[in-house]
């Protein structure tokens, strides 16, 4: 049983994080987000999207691309869980870092679907693709086992 949906376009998908990294550092420029929250004050998530499209590539070169892109989606869900952690630990209120300014556009629309919307995406992206795998690691084994008749 293989999969309908290549594995490697889910990898792919994760290039939106680029963009999502792009907007919270036009935030903190603007004074609506604090820095910490940006690729240049500790969230490293813009370094999955950046690598995704190579590693959707490495990902389909067999046994050891399988595993590259199996310890890239475990650093993304790592990378991911910080992001989430500095956005909730700096949100009005909360403020528990004590950043330069607190989180305020987390909380106004439309960058509300940061939290909301591409967070679960990314977290999504990164269960289906571990999910997708195992699904065909099982397949090779069960072909690969031979059948005994009774």
């Amino acid at each position: 049983m293989t999969s309908a949906f290549p594995l490697w376009v889910v990898i792919g998908l994760q290039t939106f994080r680029i963009g999502v990294e792009l907007l919270l550092h036009r935030l903190y420029l603007d004074g609506l987000a604090p820095r910490i929250v940006t690729y240049q004050g500790g969230n490293m998530d813009i370094w999955i999207g950046l690598s995704a499209p190579l590693i959707a590539w490495i990902s389909t070169r067999g046994h050891w691309g399988e595993r590259l892109a199996l310890g890239w989606n475990l650093a993304g869900l790592l990378t991911l869980a910080n992001a989430i952690t500095l956005g909730a630990l700096t949100v009005p209120g909360l403020n528990l870092i004590h950043s330069e300014v607190p989180n305020r556009a987390i909380g106004t629309f439309p960058f509300t679907y940061i939290a909301g919307f591409f967070a679960p995406l990314a977290m999504a992206l990164h269960a289906v693709w571990i999910r997708g795998l195992r699904a065909e690691l099982r397949s090779k084994r069960s072909l690969r086992s031979p059948v005994v008749a009774m």
